[in-house]
């Protein structure tokens, strides 16, 4: 799989096909699509909750909460 950056955090293949799975209805296919969907979000840890966050940049795309992987 293609690599895809978030914010300096590089998303694992599980995640990438996480968020494939749960774009598809936006349109996001590839590993490039979801590289240009999520150009402008923010990354953030979240260790209380154990999870990285992706914060969308406007309310008009969601954010998203991936569990650390075990």
């Amino acid at each position: 799989m293609a690599k895809v950056v978030v914010d300096n955090f590089e998303l694992s293949d599980e995640y990438i096909e996480r968020l494939l799975r749960e774009l598809e209805r936006e349109g996001v296919k590839t590993e490039a699509d979801l590289q240009k969907y999520l150009k402008n979000y923010t990354y953030l840890d979240d260790p209380s909750r154990k999870c990285h966050l992706l914060i969308s940049p406007n309310d008009k795309k969601q954010s998203f909460a991936l569990p650390y992987e075990e």
